[in-house]
């Protein structure tokens, strides 16, 4: 609290100070604006004297080179003192406040950014939920926020809070599931598992390629062929029948071209 009122009262010396080189600086400019006032009344009386031209003309030359040296004067007074006004606040290191309110830093000017990055009463936004909190309290929603990345325990994925629970139902490689037949396996491992060897899964028939469309389960397989053998072999055999065909129509086709062949030679002799 001392170091507080110390700085304040560092501050207020060195904006006291600053409004007496700002009051010097206004001075100067009155007199620079009453030396221009007194000029051109007199360029006025000069103009309505022409007895006198020359020597006014003269007058107005050397009128003008002297507001030319106050003008020039007075920037320069004024060029120094806001420098000097500047370097006071320099020197003195510790002339701004932090802009949240409740907030008691204070430094100086090129340290602000620094502390706005840091400032813990700043409004900041999540970078996941896009709400918005003070930084102080940043650590605290990111406990709660429903789109903050966890870690799977299970495979070590990253996944949104929120979306954790159906990742584990239905997506997680490493989860352990039951199988509809009653075995314990990773979800990873289902596929091959119904693929080979799970006794519940749907597979085709054996005489598939041959019209039979019925898809049974792996466990049934072999009393669907049992219950199945006439309609199976009433399948191949008209099969086979289709496919006798073909070949005594393909044997027909042969012995034709065949005989055209040997017509065409014989007519070349």
């Amino acid at each position: 609290r001392s170091e507080r009122r110390s700085h304040s009262s560092s501050r207020s010396r060195s904006r006291s100070r600053s409004r007496t080189r700002l009051t010097q600086v206004q001075s100067i400019a009155d007199e620079h604006k009453q030396s221009q006032s007194q000029s051109q009344s007199q360029d006025h009386n000069h103009n309505h004297h022409h007895h006198h031209r020359r020597h006014s003309q003269h007058d107005q030359e050397t009128q003008m080179m002297m507001e030319s040296e106050t003008s020039g004067d007075a920037s320069n007074a004024m060029m120094t003192l806001m420098h000097s006004a500047d370097d006071a606040v320099d020197d003195e290191g510790v002339d701004i406040d932090c802009s949240a309110y409740v907030c008691d830093w204070i430094g100086a000017y090129g340290d602000l950014q620094e502390h706005m990055l840091r400032c813990p009463y700043q409004v900041v936004t999540c970078d996941y939920c896009k709400k918005t909190s003070l930084r102080k309290h940043l650590v605290e929603h990111e406990t709660i926020c429903p789109n903050f990345p966890v870690i799977c325990e299970q495979c070590n994925e990253s996944v949104a809070r929120n979306a954790l629970q159906w990742h584990l139902a239905f997506t997680c490689p490493k989860q352990w599931i039951e199988c509809g037949c009653g075995e314990q396996l990773l979800r990873e491992q289902q596929p091959l598992h119904k693929e080979r060897d799970c006794p519940e899964a749907l597979v085709q028939c054996e005489y598939f390629m041959y019209g039979c469309k019925q898809m049974v389960k792996r466990r049934s397989f072999e009393s669907h062929n049992k219950r199945q053998m006439a309609h199976h072999l009433a399948l191949v055999t008209k099969q086979c029948s289709g496919l006798t065909n073909q070949v005594v129509h393909l044997m027909a086709r042969i012995e034709n071209i065949e005989q055209r062949l040997l017509s065409d030679q014989n007519n070349q002799r």
